[in-house]
């Protein structure tokens, strides 16, 4: 128990209670301020990998379509077309009806 009979003493005590609250305060905001920072690395390297993976996917693709380009001639690309919207007739239609309906709005002003 604290001697209260000595008032300095008394107010020693209170500030070294203080001090104690203040310096386990700062501890406890050191830790969360340590757990947000290793947080914060974490997502920041889990969105650096995507990002290089999703460029990689892109290069590969642009790869993909320059080798397809150099490889096919305007019948050969032409072919893929036809046969594209043979295989999805109704999502071709309505792009169609689509960029119809997006020229005539163009045209008409």
């Amino acid at each position: 128990m604290a001697n209260t009979s000595n008032p300095s003493h008394a107010a020693q005590d209170a500030k070294n209670k203080a001090q104690g609250a203040a310096s386990s305060a700062m501890d406890a905001v050191k830790g969360a301020a340590s757990a947000t920072m290793e947080k914060a690395r974490d997502i920041g390297s889990a969105i650096g990998q995507r990002a290089e993976d999703a460029v990689s996917s892109m290069g590969s693709g642009i790869k993909s379509v320059g080798n397809y380009l150099e490889e096919t001639d305007l019948r050969g690309m032409a072919q893929d077309f036809t046969n594209l919207i043979r295989r999805n007739p109704i999502p071709a239609l309505l792009i169609g009806v689509g960029l119809g309906f997006l020229a005539s709005m163009a045209f008409r002003r």
